[in-house]
């Protein structure tokens, strides 16, 4: 591979990251440089408002994750409970909810009588469960 080869891959990776569909709307056009004049910087371009969509949905995941926290802090620890307060369903906190647990703050996990999934606050299984079963503070 020649050092020119090498480098239009890397600048072509440094723009387009490991997005197939980036790489796949490049592909047609002649150099990374053309690629990023016609599809990011053109208004007309098919990425020029990509940044602006990106940011709008991240910012929406963080608002709900902010909103999920603020409940736990305020003594909600069910899910079914912050759900109904976000007027959401259930299943629309899995995103925000896999992110937090993935922080490592929260851990779910099915109560004793296997009836009900738990949110809890703490990292020790012991100490959460005593919260999540309304037996402690």
């Amino acid at each position: 591979m020649s050092f020119y080869r090498a480098r239009e891959l890397l600048e072509a990776h440094a723009v387009w990251g490991g997005v197939p569909r980036y790489w796949e709307l490049a592909a047609d056009l002649g150099s990374v440089r053309e690629a990023v004049r016609e599809l990011v910087l053109d208004p007309m371009g098919v990425l020029f408002e990509e940044p602006t969509r990106l940011l709008l949905d991240e910012m929406q995941e963080v608002v709900q994750a902010s909103s999920v926290l603020s409940l736990i802090g305020a003594g909600c620890h069910r899910l079914s409970e912050i759900a109904g307060r976000l007027q959401k369903p259930a299943t629309a906190l899995s995103g925000p909810l896999r992110r937090l647990v993935g922080m490592g703050s929260f851990t779910y996990f099915l109560k004793a009588s296997g009836s009900k999934l738990s949110l809890c606050s703490t990292k020790s299984r012991a100490s959460a469960a005593v919260v999540c079963d309304g037996r402690g503070a």
